[in-house]
């Protein structure tokens, strides 16, 4: 199982996946690996989610079966992009906060919180899965997330504090993994 970090968060705890992906990774069992790519706020994204996807598909290439992916924010990106690139080496994919959520895409959606996910990802729009790995594919988004949910205007600043908070606690790790499971 293979957890990916959001942008600037630390590799210390949760195996080095950050403590949305991690926690999450945590509870659905198996040996978790946090992918240690770089993810600075000071680095560049694309850069540094170009490094993640070549890291994240070494481990793949040399791990034995199907594998399943945890990612939040920058780390959901990356995640993202290794199922387009490996779709039949994925068992699931679990992407919270995903910049390239295409509302159009049939994947399984969880939304946690109200209101209506009437957005897109910020990232823009992307390649759809392909129909093989949709059911193998769990997106997480809340409402008021402007990173996986942006409006039409797209996100200016920083990232909302929903995104920042919506998918820490045991409550929000349980829904997700329910669903996941």
């Amino acid at each position: 199982m293979l957890a990916f970090r959001g942008q600037g968060q630390s590799t210390r705890g949760f195996h080095g996946g950050g403590r949305e992906a991690g926690q999450v990774a945590e509870r659905l069992g198996a040996r978790v690996v946090g992918v240690r790519f770089p993810s600075s706020a000071d680095s560049s994204y694309d850069a540094d989610v170009a490094a993640g996807v070549r890291m994240a598909s070494r481990l793949i290439r040399s791990a034995c079966g199907r594998v399943v992916l945890v990612g939040y924010s920058q780390g959901a990106e990356v995640a993202h992009r290794v199922v387009l690139a490996h779709p039949r080496r994925v068992a699931l994919a679990v992407l919270m906060g995903d910049p390239l959520r295409d509302p159009a895409d049939q994947v399984h959606t969880l939304a946690l919180g109200t209101g209506p996910l009437s957005g897109r990802g910020n990232g823009g729009p992307y390649a759809r899965f392909p129909a093989g790995v949709r059911p193998r594919v769990l997106e997480v988004c809340a409402p008021g997330d402007d990173v996986c949910n942006a409006p039409p205007t797209g996100r200016l600043g920083p990232p909302s504090a929903t995104h920042r908070t919506a998918y820490q606690g045991d409550g929000a790790v349980r829904r997700i993994v329910g669903a996941a499971s």
